[in-house]
């Protein structure tokens, strides 16, 4: 399962280029624990039925995300269907203030920040809001402006805007476009159960497992090749990313930012020597040639990104293919269902 970094919390996607070894060679540095025929619970799951509400939700996002010009503003009291603009300051406890601006925004997305829907429900334009939220992160002490309510975007949806704004040219009437979507939602909630499954497998395998060595200079390569990726990911989005990472994870001093980086390369090895042992172990390596065809599909995919060939290395690029290979392995082989309150 390939780690990409989607925020600067404490996750890095890079691994160690231990491909070249071989076909016996990771037994020396790994006694494998369970891995396999595994039946295991956890929490959190998604329901992977896409109802209709689901889908006209995601439509009222795409036409406001597509065609905002298209939006007409109402002095309506804002409902679950408006979309809606804010302007104003937040604070946590212990921190200062900051300003923020939230644009045509559904209040199905609001949803995603813990009560903010609730309060803005039934509001109107220059309605001015104070409140305090509780979320995992803390107290947040909010003061909002309602800039603007539009009405129901999913108003706005017709054969011609499907023929304009739909992502294929397949996809020609409103009956088709809400189809594509339901299968788009679908397979985004199976992804997202798959990744979650395949973590606490993941976790049990490491549990199980021992590490006895490590290859000569392994860490140090798997550090170097997360400070590449870093380096390249605040080229590509204008971004401080060390600042960022000691921020978000209370990092004082240069030194305890390197023991950080070192952490998580240790674990990124870890990983990637019980990995290979699997796929030693289940003859899942592919041969050169496969490797050849998935290199060329991979350099496609990830051209001028931060993990793209010439920021991480080609041996790297065989590591993220053969533990996607192994993950794939991984949940065909175990079984992991949602726990019982």
């Amino acid at each position: 399962m390939k780690k990409k970094i989607i925020t600067f919390l404490v996750t890095t996607i890079s691994v160690i280029t231990l491909i070249g070894c071989t076909s016996s060679e990771y037994k020396q540095y790994v006694d494998l624990g369970e891995y396999k025929n595994l039946k295991l619970t956890t929490t959190g799951l998604t329901d992977e039925k896409i109802s209709d509400e689901d889908v006209k939700n995601q439509i009222r996002d795409n036409i406001t995300l597509y065609s905002p010009d298209l939006l007409k503003e109402t002095n309506e009291k804002i409902t679950e269907e408006s979309c809606v603009s804010l302007d104003g300051t937040a604070q946590y406890e212990g921190s200062d203030a900051s300003t923020f601006s939230l644009s045509n925004k559904m209040i199905s997305e609001l949803k995603d920040i813990n009560g903010l829907a609730d309060v803005v429900i039934g509001k109107s334009v220059n309605d001015k809001i104070n409140t305090t939220l509780n979320l995992d992160s803390g107290k947040l002490t909010v003061n909002l402006t309602i800039t603007s309510v539009v009405e129901d975007p999913l108003k706005l949806l017709t054969d011609d805007w499907v023929v304009k704004y739909a992502a294929s040219e397949d996809i020609k009437t409103t009956k088709d476009y809400k189809k594509y979507i339901k299968e788009q939602l679908e397979s985004q909630i199976k992804e997202s159960n798959k990744t979650n499954k395949l973590s606490v497998i993941e976790d049990k395998i490491k549990e199980t497992s021992k590490i006895k060595k490590y290859p000569e200079n392994a860490i140090k390569k798997e550090v170097e090749i997360a400070k590449a990726q870093y380096e390249a990911m605040g080229k590509l989005y204008n971004l401080d990313i060390k600042t960022n990472i000691m921020t978000t994870n209370n990092l004082s001093s240069d030194e305890d930012y390197e023991k950080f980086i070192k952490s998580i390369a240790t674990e990124e090895v870890d990983r990637n020597l019980i990995y290979n042992r699997i796929a030693e172990k289940e003859k899942l390596v592919p041969s050169d040639e496969d490797y050849t065809k998935k290199l060329s599909e991979y350099k496609s995919e990830h051209k001028d990104s931060y993990d793209s060939i010439d920021v991480i290395g080609e041996d790297t690029a065989k590591q993220y293919i053969l533990n996607d290979i192994v993950d794939d392995w991984l949940y065909e082989h175990n079984t992991v269902s949602e726990k019982n309150k």
